[in-house]
């Protein structure tokens, strides 16, 4: 019950500051740097006072709310993202693909930059308008390979071995410890693994750029190449230096007033 009043004036206030956004100036462009990994749930401080010098780094689901907001603001017309290199499985950046297709269906122009696209980065930027790269950047090699360890030599020569039952040949937990090569059956399913990621990031790229997918894979075929062949190939719109962002999405005479995306929340 005592939490009710709480409750309430959290709510007024954010209607107060909601009116407030409707009188303010704009329009505003945010710019947001995404880089790394991201938790997927916040993660609670071991140590408040450690914390309090070292913030937490944000999770996913924390920048799907900021996310929310910059889509309900009406004074937001377009996002930069600057993109730096990614470590993300592919389930988070599939939440992020969402994230940022939720911006475009509530009228935001998203734009991403960077001055190098790998595959993680490439396939995330694939589902924004347009794809910008830094003049002399270039695109990585954007191609899928699995890599596999395998310890039954070294521990043999320490005297260890280890032994697992195997209930079929395509559970391969233990063949790091029990095997020094790909059995037939695991080379298969991996295989089958990086067919399916494959296909599904051909999908996205085609659909997200407007390609056939029969000319995604030969334009993903000429990967690494330079910021000029990039260009010529379709993979990104514009080569533009970080100076001249502004301009594009505004116009010589007029352009945008570039906001932090974490101070203008």
């Amino acid at each position: 019950m005592l939490a009710y009043p709480f409750y309430i004036a959290k709510y007024l206030l954010w209607l107060i500051g909601r009116l407030f956004d409707r009188f303010r100036k704009g329009p505003e462009t945010l710019i947001l740097t995404l880089s790394g990994d991201y938790p997927q749930i916040p993660t609670p401080p071991s140590n408040i006072i450690l914390s309090y010098f070292k913030p937490q780094q944000i999770s996913l689901f924390q920048l799907g709310e900021q996310f929310r907001q910059v889509a309900d603001s009406p004074r937001v017309k377009s996002v930069i993202l600057h993109i730096r290199p990614l470590e993300m499985s592919m389930a988070k950046l599939d939440v992020l693909r969402g994230y940022i297709q939720d911006l475009r269906n509530a009228g935001k122009r998203v734009v991403t930059w960077s001055f190098q696209y790998n595959l993680s980065s490439y396939y995330l930027a694939s589902c924004a308008d347009q794809i910008l790269l830094l003049t002399g950047g270039e695109i990585g090699p954007l191609g899928i390979t699995h890599e596999y360890i395998f310890l039954a030599e070294a521990l043999d020569k320490i005297g260890v071995k280890a032994e697992f039952v195997q209930i079929t040949p395509y559970k391969s937990a233990g063949d790091m410890f029990t095997k020094n090569q790909l059995t037939e059956e695991v080379q298969q399913m991996g295989n089958w693994l990086a067919e399916a990621t494959w296909d599904q990031i051909v999908t996205a790229v085609a659909s997200g750029r407007g390609i056939e997918q029969i000319k995604v894979k030969e334009i993903l075929d000429k990967t690494p190449c330079t910021d000029l062949e990039a260009k010529e190939l379709g993979f990104v719109d514009e080569l533009l230096s970080e100076d001249d962002l502004p301009i594009y999405l505004g116009s010589k005479d007029q352009p945008v007033n570039l906001k932090l995306w974490n101070t203008a929340l």
